[in-house]
């Protein structure tokens, strides 16, 4: 089989069946390649890189042409080669060849229910093997390279290797771009030259900016190559397109990839049976003790600063500047108070703070909604200096300078930037906090409980920390997060459980005593004592690029898989002589094939794992447990890391699989009883209403790209408040409450595969972006946006109804006497339904002002009509009517139009009865459907500082409490605004737009922060992923 034969890809077929969805895809490949791309959206363990390869076959046997498939990392790029060697095979007949029968489904496609592709024949494979390559310089029929891969070909750095033939004389004359284009060009040349026609991107959104610049560029180069003539086909496959991206960055996007042909959604492949249902949870952990004093020692030194200098004469001087009167007597506002609320506040909060300074309550009532300073939190003193600092243009720059020149003295500063609550060494201490290693240790003796033998449990995470090898077998602090000390952590606390067991106690997590179950939206069960997995001792392994750790029981089981590939292990003790290292060569191929088999087949069940290594491209269809102790923060790593635990397994169609989620809490009170009273009153109260950390606030941003099950409701949505434990208060109790529910929840995986049953099996597993928001309530006030004129109309119009009346019953009566019959009731029919238009009118905008359900629906209406009318969205749209649910189940839409639904939902977090809103556009595409939801999010979040502001507004008269911020997809152009005007004009209420850019404008803008319902509520909107039913 030459790679230059033009039917090199009708001679092989894929060895398999394919999931429905796949064969969905494929049976419309076609068409969704007429335009040259086709791409397809669908969560990590769908089966995307099956799907790609069989899209390159199908398009190869009829177009020809080779492919060349571009990946973000190594492992993922390798990943495409395994799989096509792994799941192809020659056809010996010639035709389309379509798939056999001999196919048993893992979960991840692969041929061999365990997992390790032996089953391919020595000559098949050495077949498949000649026609992949990893090597630009050398292609074959798929290659399969990284983005990097790309850039460093046409890169200066690596111009002198990229091509022989390149005449090199000249460069030393050439500028940068133009190597680059010559470069690019040598390159598109060779790929022609070896009939690369298909084009694979997997994950092309998540780019560094310069390789993407390059990736365009090359894509672009090769289909304007005269030897191709355009004939080209993109294929593009991702599980998380930037549907968050600007309009001008979502463009670039589809012109490179396309538009998005088919979108698979978690739910959808849940319900079919190709995903395992799944659940994230959280366990919370303290740092360290050595932690905890860092951030104490921190701290003081921050309240210490801010006293230094609020007593000192630099703010003395800085309140002078910005014009407030240090006496309270303020004769007026200072005009760049109207550009800086926010600031002058906290500078009115510390004057407050300083002994013989009186906040002027002139500027109070301006720059508060409650006409009080609220207390004082170190918060308010870094706005307070950044502001100082950050505008030296309005305090002077020698009085800025100095200002900064004392925080940096005091240590208060980081790469220039004040700050006073944390810096970037006090986060990532906190982030890959020690501490988390007790989680570790509690989620495996919990998980062991729980599952026994059929435990096979992930654990990942960043760094190796080799040097703490000297620490396994004792019993010395452990002071690192890493793959080493994450070892010896699971190491001793199996140790621990194993000498409970031999003593007869019982290791066992157990809820905090407080608990009440009337806390739980459902009702979760316990593991059982007296089940036998309590006795069970899990089996521990390591595994990273230069370091693998295994039990010494193992070698045998070692030696036999190593030796299938060809590599005899050689092994080194380890101060535990229940453990050794062991070498599988530097091949990190073989290392993984064995490391995989020893799980899948039972005899490993916690295996400790770098990401740079398992966190993308591995499969193990049988992990159960996920545990995730890596401290990335790129969403698209940490979807990758969830795949390895979700993917279904045809030899236990009950999986259900947990993954675990580690955050580091910062303490909620520390001592200072050492600390003297002057700084003691700069340092901030304890306060146990939020978790405090960057680690949960990181945690929270992930779980807004995650769905799951809600506890809450009836559905399958991401967020972190699906959860339904995270209310306050986060004391100790409280953090030990969250904690002991999660394990409880996490021990009943019946009750996790019960929750996706009853939300996907009456749905088709479509999901939609969706804005949430505690139901907003109007101020009384708001009546006077009620259409004045259409009322006195109407009242006008009662007065010529009682004078037809009245006339009308005279003519009656003398009627009457002559005979005649002139219809008395159908003339009072006729008046009466003449005035039925205002009224009804009247009645519709006031409950578009007044009632919070009909108000939202009248906004989103509003600014559905708006987005279309801008060319935000193309769907045709209707706004007519509020969709519902009939008695039947049924939603009642507007055909394949675009529409607004409204539900109420539980709201998480609140300690009354009040519930929230949910609003989503229905229909369009999903693009569509998140800018909707972005621009409600932005409309009914507390006002800011918006390029215009909307204001309600009838016969002239402004009515700041019914005001809102403009959406900034709006912003952009002056007659994009008057759309959005006109469109809740017609739909919500009288309003008029307001320029914040003018000094007239900051001032009304001031008065809308003051007063605008939306932030007297406080609570901003939250936008989710929810499924449509």
């Amino acid at each position: 089989m030459m790679m230059d034969d033009n039917d090199i890809w009708r001679r092989l077929r894929f060895r398999g069946e394919f999931r429905d969805y796949q064969r969905r895809v494929l049976d419309a490949a076609g068409t969704h390649a007429a335009d040259g791309h086709v791409h397809i959206v669908a969560p990590p363990g769908s089966g995307k890189t099956i799907l790609g390869l069989e899209l390159i076959r199908r398009h190869g046997s009829r177009h020809g042409g080779n492919a060349l498939v571009l990946s973000p990392t190594v492992a993922i790029a390798d990943q495409w080669t395994n799989r096509f060697v792994e799941n192809f095979e020659p056809n010996d007949e010639t035709g389309n060849g379509e798939p056999g029968d001999a196919y048993t489904d893992t979960g991840d496609n692969r041929i061999n229910p365990d997992g390790n592709g032996l089953d391919t024949t020595d000559d098949n494979a050495s077949l498949l093997r000649s026609m992949v390559s990893d090597d630009l310089h050398h292609p074959k029929a798929l290659t399969s390279v990284t983005y990097q891969a790309l850039h460093a070909a046409v890169s200066e750095r690596d111009a002198v290797n990229i091509d022989d033939a390149t005449d090199t004389t000249s460069t030393t004359t050439e500028s940068p771009k133009d190597r680059e284009r010559r470069l690019l060009a040598a390159l598109v040349d060779r790929l022609v030259d070896a009939g690369v026609r298909i084009i694979c991107l997997d994950e092309a959104h998540h780019l560094r900016r310069e390789w993407q610049r390059i990736l365009e560029a090359f894509v672009a180069a090769l289909r304007a190559n005269p030897r191709v003539n355009n004939d080209i086909l993109v294929i593009a496959l991702t599980a998380t397109p930037p549907y968050d991206a600007n309009a001008n960055e979502w463009k670039r996007y589809i012109a490179l990839c396309g538009d998005i042909d088919e979108e698979i959604f978690t739910p959808e492949l849940v319900k079919s049976g190709d995903l395992c249902p799944h659940q994230d949870f959280v366990m919370f952990g303290y740092p360290t003790p050595a932690e905890t004093a860092e951030i104490r020692r921190f701290r003081i030194k921050a309240g210490d600063a801010v006293r230094r200098i609020v007593d000192g004469d630099l703010f003395a001087k800085a309140v002078a500047v910005a014009g407030i009167a240090a006496d309270g007597r303020q004769q007026h506002v200072p005009p760049s108070l109207y550009s800086h609320p926010d600031d002058y506040l906290a500078l009115l909060v510390l004057m407050d703070r300083r002994d013989g300074m009186v906040p002027p309550k002139r500027l109070i009532r301006l720059v508060t909604t409650k006409r009080m300073l609220p207390r004082y939190r170190m918060a308010y003193a870094q706005r307070a200096f950044r502001f100082i600092v950050g505008t030296p243009e309005l305090f002077g720059k020698s009085l800025s300078d100095r200002l900064k020149h004392e925080l940096t003295r005091l240590g208060m500063t980081d790469r220039g930037r004040v700050c006073l609550l944390d810096n970037d060494g006090l986060t990532r201490r906190l982030v890959s906090s020690a501490g988390k290693l007790e989680s570790i240790g509690r989620i495996v003796r919990h998980e062991s409980t729980s599952m026994g033998g059929r435990l096979r449990m992930l654990v990942l995470t960043d760094y190796i920390r080799a040097d703490e090898k000297r620490r396994i077998g004792d019993d010395g602090p452990i002071t690192s997060m890493g793959l080493v000390p994450i070892f010896e952590t699971i190491r001793r606390t199996v140790d621990a459980t194993a000498a409970s067991a031999v003593s007869g106690a019982t290791a066992l997590n157990t809820a905090a005593p407080h608990m009440a179950s009337s806390d739980m939206a459902i009702a979760d069960a316990k593991a059982d004592p007296a089940d036998p997995a309590n006795d069970f001792i899990p089996m521990v392994g390591a595994v990273s690029g230069s370091l693998t750790i295994m039990p010494a029981s193992l070698t045998d089981d070692i030696d036999r898989l190593a030796s299938l590939r060809g590599v005899m292990p050689a092994y080194r003790p380890l101060p535990d002589e229940r453990y050794c290292e062991v070498d599988l060569g530097s091949s990190n191929g073989v290392k993984t094939a064995v490391v995989t088999e020893l799980v899948e087949t039972g005899l490993l069940h916690v295996l400790v794992g770098t990401k740079s290594l398992l966190g993308e491209g591995w499969d193990s269809p049988s992990v159960n447990t996920l545990v995730l102790a890596s401290t990335v923060g790129s969403f698209m790593l940490t979807n990758q890391m969830r795949g390895r635990a979700i993917r279904a397994l045809a030899a236990d169609p009950g999986k259900v699989a947990n993954i675990w989620h580690l955050a580091a809490v910062e303490p909620e009170h520390l001592t200072f009883s050492d600390v003297g009273e002057q700084t003691m009153r700069w340092l901030d109260p304890p306060d146990d209403s939020t978790i405090h950390g960057d680690d949960f606030a990181m945690l929270r941003r992930r779980f807004d790209c995650f769905l799951g099950p809600s506890y809450v409701s009836r559905s399958v949505e991401s967020g972190i408040d699906r959860l339904g434990v995270f209310t306050p208060p986060y004391d100790h109790d409280g953090i030990a409450r969250i904690n002991a529910v999660m394990l409880r929840r996490s021990a009943n995986r019946a009750r996790t595969a019960e929750l996706w049953r009853n939300a996907v099996d009456d749905t088709d597993g479509r999901v939609s972006q969706a804005v949430q928001s505690v139901r907003p309530i109007a101020p009384p006030r708001a009546l006077l946006l009620l259409p004045l004129g259409e009322i006195l109309v109407y009242a006008m119009l009662s007065q010529v109804v009682g004078l037809m009346v009245n006339v009308a019953t005279g003519m009656a009566r003398s009627s009457a006497r002559s005979g005649a019959n002139f219809g008395f009731w159908p003339t009072m029919l006729i008046c009466g339904a003449m005035a039925l238009v205002p009224i009804g009118r009247a009645v519709m905008r006031w409950r578009a002002v007044m009632v919070p359900r009909q108000s939202l629906f009248a906004l989103s209406c509003a600014v559905l009509d708006a987005l279309r009318g801008v060319g935000a969205i193309s769907s045709d749209v209707s706004t007519g009517i509020l969709p519902g649910i009939t008695a039947d189940g049924e939603r009642t839409g507007i055909g394949d139009r675009m529409f607004v639904t409204i539900e109420d939902v539980p709201a998480p977090g609140l300690d009354d009865e009040r519930t929230a809103l949910r609003c989503m556009a229905v229909g369009g595409t999903r693009r569509e459907q998140v800018v909707f939801a972005e621009t409600m999010a932005e409309l009914l979040s507390p006002i800011d500082n918006p390029r215009y502001v909307i204001v309600g507004r009838e016969w002239g008269v402004r009515e700041y409490g019914v005001s809102l911020p403009c959406p900034a997809i709006f912003a952009r152009r002056r007659r994009d605004v008057e759309v959005l005007r006109r469109s809740l004009q017609r739909r919500w209420a009288g309003c008029t737009i307001i320029d914040t850019h003018t000094e007239e404008g900051r001032r009304i803008l001031l008065r809308c922060r003051l007063r605008s319902f939306l932030n007297r509520g406080g609570r901003t909107p939250n936008t989710v992923t929810t499924m449509i039913r």
